[in-house]
């Protein structure tokens, strides 16, 4: 702890957040210090100690401030877009990952605000206006935890391979999919018809990931499973790398959530209590009668068999929705994963700690945290389905005009439904499909549609990264 460390003083400078915190042994350096005795009448006496004060390293950042700036350009501008067309648009995230090593190439969050106003103390009104409509002070590139909607749907093409599911078979896509009495609806009722897997990618028919889901809820044997059920989609998602941290160096980043039978049981011990008070007292300091309502009839539902993993839980996973939530940097990685053949890599923010003598102290060469559980043949399969998003599917108008035949793009759109609030707007995908050195997330709350948003802000910032504003690429 900085309590306990002994080189610290009342005036020394110490890293509080981000890479200052991370590298702070690193950046701080050490203090001179000269011990004086004084007199019983404070006059200066002799000095009885002095030591020469240590001047710290430096750090090199992965991030290209260029790109920085763009990034950040391009996130505030599709913020105002969907201010314009009258959504809220709260908050936003993008990520740009060099998709051969990890590097952190740019990391934009809003809203956001200026961090020296904390270097010589925050008056009230300036705390108040930083939070205002309730927003938490957060790096939501590593600490906003979203539904990754459809952008999850390469996860369960993976499961479904796993599964033993023909890809050369065509699945039903009508506008809902029915479980017992339960609906669930392609996103605005869309119909098409019956559709391969990477065709349900491309044109993100939710109901035949829907399907597919369903099925593997079964084989596992349902509500009450007999011995170890498989559990598929939530061990690829865990294999994605959704559910625990990407280890990035930076303090303060969230695990995310990937939801399974055994996480069910332990929340449940955890939360069943104060649900079960919830479901009796309802919650009267909700000023919305309709919203205390709904939020009393949740308790009572959860009170009653909220340890259950129940098929819609594994409906809703399928495409992204209920209980699993990632960051927009786990988002990044898993498809900067997708697109460089399934490595995933430790992301970082440094490459590396220099001294004031320009000798290396420290080098952040590239760390493999894992790889996806796909074969080459289904990677194959899930890598030309989002190519086919970008050239033929929801991403289409997005990315019109860009030289795709000389700088092929994979990706997938999302439209995450939030109770209570308008609709997240997603888009991940990577550059050049065939051979990726970027890979791009972007992430705008309360926007809307993923392919009217997020898919055409990401295309401005490959625009940026290969230079083809003009439609041809710039060397």
């Amino acid at each position: 702890e900085l309590k306990d460390d002994p080189t610290l003083h009342s005036s020394s400078e110490v890293g509080r957040a981000g890479i200052e915190a991370s590298y702070d042994t690193y950046l701080r350096g050490k203090d001179g210090v000269q011990r004086i005795a004084l007199d019983r009448t404070g006059v200066t006496g002799k000095v009885l100690a002095e030591s020469t004060p240590v001047a710290g390293d430096n750090v090199v950042s992965t991030v290209d401030m260029k790109l920085q700036s763009t990034v950040e350009q391009e996130l505030a501008a599709a913020v105002a877009e969907a201010r314009f067309k009258g959504f809220p648009a709260d908050s936003a995230a993008a990520v740009v990952l060099d998709a051969t090593n990890g590097d952190v190439l740019a990391a934009a969050s809003l809203p956001t605000y200026d961090r020296k106003l904390f270097a010589d103390g925050l008056t009230d009104d300036e705390y108040a206006q930083i939070t205002a409509n309730d927003q938490p002070l957060l790096d939501r590139t590593i600490q906003a935890q979203l539904a990754p909607a459809s952008t999850f749907k390469p996860i369960t093409t993976t499961a479904a391979a796993q599964a033993g599911f023909d890809f050369g078979q065509s699945y039903p896509c009508p506008s809902t999919f029915y479980w017992g009495n339960q609906g669930y609806t392609n996103y605005e009722s869309e119909a098409f018809p019956p559709l391969t897997i990477a065709d349900a990618l491309k044109v993100s028919c939710n109901t035949v990931f829907f399907n597919l889901a369903a099925q593997m809820y079964q084989q596992d044997g349902g509500l009450n499973p007999t011995g170890t059920p498989k559990e598929l989609v939530s061990n690829a998602a865990k294999a994605f790398g959704y559910g625990s941290k990407t280890g990035v160096d930076l303090v303060g980043e969230a695990s995310g959530l990937v939801m399974d039978r055994a996480q069910k049981k332990s929340d449940y011990a955890e939360l069943s209590a104060a649900y079960c008070k919830r479901a009796d007292t309802g919650y009267p300091e909700e000023p919305d009668p309709a919203k205390a309502e709904l939020y009393k009839q949740y308790a009572a539902e959860y009170c009653r068999d909220g340890e259950k993993f129940r098929p819609g839980d594994a409906i809703n996973m399928a495409v992204g929705q209920g209980d699993v939530l990632v960051t927009p940097l786990q988002l990044a990685r898993a498809y900067a994963a997708i697109g460089n053949g399934g490595t995933l890599y430790t992301p970082h923010v440094v490459k590396a700690v220099v001294g004031p003598n320009g000798k290396v102290v420290k080098e952040n060469t590239p760390q493999v945290a894992g790889h996806l559980p796909d074969d080459p043949a289904t990677l194959d399969y899930i890598q030309d389905g989002l190519k086919s998003v970008v050239n033929a599917g929801t991403a289409q108008t997005a990315f019109a005009g860009f030289p795709l035949d000389q700088i092929p793009v994979a990706g997938k759109t999302g439209t995450a439904e939030v109770v209570n609030k308008q609709t997240t707007s997603l888009f991940a995908g990577y550059a050049p499909a065939d051979n990726p050195k970027y890979a791009v997330a972007v992430v705008i709350t309360q926007a809307g549609v993923g392919g009217e948003l997020s898919a055409p802000t990401a295309r401005r910032i490959f625009d940026a990264l290969f230079g083809t504003a003009k439609g041809q690429p710039d060397p």
